[in-house]
């Protein structure tokens, strides 16, 4: 792993990984939006199932390669393996923080 992330950053891989999507949604404000594959999901339960979803249709891991603060944002440099077509791809996942919550996810 790269260097160190802020604890609710590090929850959305673990969850991945190891397939507890509730620590990701624990890390969560109730406002938060994530935004993949140009859709925006909106609120802890709407984000649960979109990774859920995405879990179960494309079995993927992340593997993050760099980490990157600055601006209000962490950025996450990460390899994805799954069950999709060009796999594996590098993602950013682009990660807003207020507080010790996450607000924002964008991966592109």
């Amino acid at each position: 792993m790269p260097a160190r992330m802020p604890k609710p950053v590090a929850s959305y891989f673990a969850a991945v990984n190891e397939r507890n999507v509730r620590t990701f949604v624990g890390a969560l404000a109730e406002d938060a939006v994530v935004e993949d594959e140009h859709r925006a999901y909106r609120g802890p339960e709407e984000i649960r199932r979109w990774l859920e979803d995405a879990i179960k249709r494309y079995d993927f891991t992340v593997e993050p390669t760099h980490v990157a603060k600055g601006g209000g944002t962490t950025t996450v440099t990460a390899i994805v393996t799954g069950g999709f077509p060009g796999s594996p791809v590098t993602l950013r996942h682009e990660f807003t923080l207020v507080g010790r919550k996450i607000v924002r996810l964008e991966i592109a």
